[in-house]
């Protein structure tokens, strides 16, 4: 169970990090649009 654990949370940590990239790089695009 704990060990299950241990290797869970990187990929979950990483699909995190993965998604807020994405939402950045999403919100980055919008701003362009927006002020140009």
């Amino acid at each position: 169970m704990r060990q299950s654990s241990i290797f869970n949370f990187p990929h979950e940590n990483h699909k995190f990090l993965l998604a807020l990239f994405e939402t950045k790089k999403r919100n980055h695009i919008v701003n362009g649009i927006l002020l140009s």
